[in-house]
């Protein structure tokens, strides 16, 4: 597997030693690399600001609990930490009780208009929700109720009454599909990332 090079010098391997050592300075490092699209990826399914950022914080002290089950040839660290992120926004979402509104409304009637990063986000999900609605309508539902609607699979089983292993197959249909047609569209390697780290739960 090919390592990956972060801006400070260190690769992936190094930064993952450096936190298994305890080092918090490898914790450091890794929330300048990663906590900007793990915020992202939380906010989709909380986006409360403030509740996100809450979140954000006790994902990195997941990760740094449990860094040493991370195996890289399974996947990589930013996939492992985006199932760690999603799972964590999913059981708050769960505790206070998110979870009939987010079916019931779009991600976007949720969040303020103006500059503030949820704006912001609903801009850039716009376009990419186009991009998406150019797959096949099974396809473009699911990833809409997955990624832009922060449903967990089961959910997103029980709402198109599909069973869970199709739902796994329209995943990997759909990542195929974006990869070779849609691969050059701004934002879309965010999905691509989302999508690959559903198959490892």
């Amino acid at each position: 597997m090919k390592r990956q090079s972060l801006h400070n010098g260190l690769d992936t391997s190094q930064l993952v030693q450096l936190i298994k050592d305890q080092n918090e300075e490898g914790l450091s490092l890794l929330y300048q690399n990663y906590s900007g699209a793990l915020l992202h990826m939380i906010m989709k399914i909380i986006p409360e600001q403030n509740l996100a950022e809450e979140l954000l914080q006790d994902t990195f002290v997941k990760i740094w609990d449990k860094i040493h089950l991370f195996d890289p040839t399974k996947g990589r660290l930013f996939t492992w930490m985006a199932q760690i992120a999603r799972n964590t926004s999913l059981d708050k979402r769960r505790l206070v009780g998110y979870q009939n509104r987010k079916q019931t409304e779009k991600l976007d009637m949720l969040v303020d208009s103006g500059n503030s990063p949820a704006a912001e986000m609903k801009v850039a999900d716009s376009g990419l929700q186009k991009v998406i609605s150019k797959l096949d309508p099974d396809k473009s539902r699911l990833i809409d109720l997955l990624y832009f609607q922060g449903y967990s699979q089961k959910d997103a089983a029980e709402k198109l009454d599909i069973p869970l292993g199709t739902v796994k197959t329209r995943i990997r249909s759909a990542i195929k599909e974006l990869r070779t047609v849609l691969g050059g569209e701004p934002g879309l390697s965010m999905v691509l990332t989302f999508l690959t780290s559903l198959l490892y739960i």
